[in-house]
Parts: C-alpha cells; structure tokens; sequence
C-alpha cells in the first residue's frame, strides 16, 4: 500500500481520465482529474450518503453506494479509481527513525511494526515519512476485512482500484501544496470519531498529533493546543467537525475552513480536500 509517487507513474504511462473518491459522514464526494485541450481539468462533485450509510468506517448499506458510484462513473466515462478509507477504520502509529537501520530491512521492520497493532495479524499498512519535529515513519494500518469491502465497491461499480488511502493522510496531502495565510497556524482534521492535529512550520503543514474522540478531554486537548497557536482551521464535516468549532468559538479563537484558489468556481466545501490529494494535484498552478 506505499503511495509514494503513484500518481507521477501513473500519468508518466498514459492520461486516462482519474476519478478519486472519499465517501464521508453525510456526502459522497469525488474529483475527476483529466486532460483537454493540453491543460488539467478538475470537475469537483458530490452526492448526499443516505443516513447511516457509513458509521465507524464501515459501508453499511453497501448496495444502494455501490450501484450510485456505478451509474456515476458511467455517467463521466471515468473508470480508474483512487479511493480514501474512513480516518476512523485506520489505525496511526508514529515510530523514530532506528538508528543504524539498513534501507533493505525497513519494509520488514514497519511491517513488524504493524503487525503488532490492533489488528494483528489482519493488517494491511502503509508508511509515510516524517520529517519534524523528528525524523521518523507514520504508520497507518487497517483491517484486511475492511480494505477488502472498499476494494468490493470498486468491484461492484464497475472501477478499477488504483490506490486505497486514509483520508485524513490524502487531505493533508493536498493541504501542504496550499500556502497557508497565517504563519504558525494550527489545523484539526476530524473524522466521524477521530482527529488528526497539524501545525504549520516552516511554510509547509506538519504533523502532531491523532487521537480518538472517545477520550473524555479529547476536545479540551484541541481547545488547549489551539490555543498556543496564531490562527485555527477545522477541516471536516459532521457532529464532531460542529463541536470542536463551536468549542473553539467559544474559546474566541474563530476557526477558519480551508479554501484553495480553484478556477472555476467549482462546489468546493472543505470536506473536499481528500479527493484533491488523491487527484494528485497536478491541476495546481
């Protein structure tokens, strides 16, 4: 599951048209990447998921998604696929760099690593280099059980899977080819129960911290943290998304969204950011 440079493979063999897919808490949301006229388009759209369609991660009403991605891809002559996982069935994990480990024996060492997480022997991972404030792997595992539903949904649609990706490590992809407007500056990404803490350092949004939101102090911990920074954006959407920002309104530190400068008008909401770092971004000036 390692993304590194997928997508520069990917266009380097031919142009087909690319649609990536993140289906969220209350829309399902894609962005179709593709070529004309000698130039990148991106066509942003989104669809309502019918009310407890998706809970913890998991699809639970599986047929009526299924056959709407269908007669979506159908629809913009569009195939190739590149999906994000629910933040809350990932697991994270941010290990140290060992010291004195050979490159060749790193995939084993991770894979260890993941194996020994919550679900064990079931895991399928991927790493990701960090690099402040330390050098370091974040470590990110879900269940083979899991991975294979959402492969299923390709399948049943009719696509054909590229890449499967957390959402939350997708947006703060696409979020660190946004310059952000306010130097040390701080951002939660939220989930259905689950948020993701970044920092701006150094013109570029670094990592620190995850947590789940089932901890008694989990917003309080986000209302403190925001606290010691210049500014705060709150990216996501849903019943957690509305209560860390009315906390931190509350708290008089005026949470901001996110909002890239797309040509187009399209109907970007902030939610759309997953989809943007699974295109790829190669429409980014």
């Amino acid at each position: 599951m390692r993304v590194d440079g997928w997508l520069e493979r990917i266009w380097t063999v031919d142009r087909k048209p690319l649609a990536a897919l993140d289906i969220g808490p209350t829309h399902l949301r894609w962005a179709v990447l593709d070529r004309q006229a000698g130039r990148w388009r991106l066509q942003l759209r989104q669809w309502p998921v019918p009310p407890g369609g998706l809970e913890g991660g998991r699809l639970t009403d599986y047929p009526a998604i299924a056959e709407a991605l269908s007669q979506a891809l159908l629809e913009m002559g569009v195939q190739r696929l590149a999906m994000a996982l629910p933040a809350d069935a990932c697991h994270c994990q941010i290990l140290p760099m060992p010291s004195g480990m050979r490159p060749w024996r790193r995939r084993a060492w991770l894979q260890a690593q993941a194996l020994q997480g919550p679900f064990g022997a079931q895991s399928a991972w991927a790493a990701h280099r960090i690099e402040h404030p330390q050098p370091g792997w974040r470590l990110m595992s879900a269940s083979i059980e899991t991975l294979q539903d959402w492969q299923g949904l390709a399948e049943a649609a009719r696509g054909q899977l590229l890449v499967l990706e957390d959402a939350h490590q997708a947006g703060w992809r696409a979020l660190d080819q946004w310059c952000c407007p306010v130097p040390g500056a701080c951002l939660f990404q939220t989930g259905h129960a689950c948020v993701q803490a970044l920092q701006e350092h150094a013109g570029r949004w670094q990592w620190a911290w995850r947590m789940q939101t089932d901890a008694a102090d989990s917003i309080e911990r986000c209302v403190e943290f925001a606290a010691s920074h210049s500014a705060v954006f709150v990216l996501g959407e849903g019943e957690l998304a509305d209560r860390l920002a009315s906390a931190l309104a509350q708290g008089g530190l005026n949470p901001c969204a996110p909002s890239p400068d797309l040509d187009g008008g399209s109907d970007f909401t902030a939610a759309c950011w997953p989809v943007l770092g699974l295109a790829g971004l190669r429409w980014w000036p």
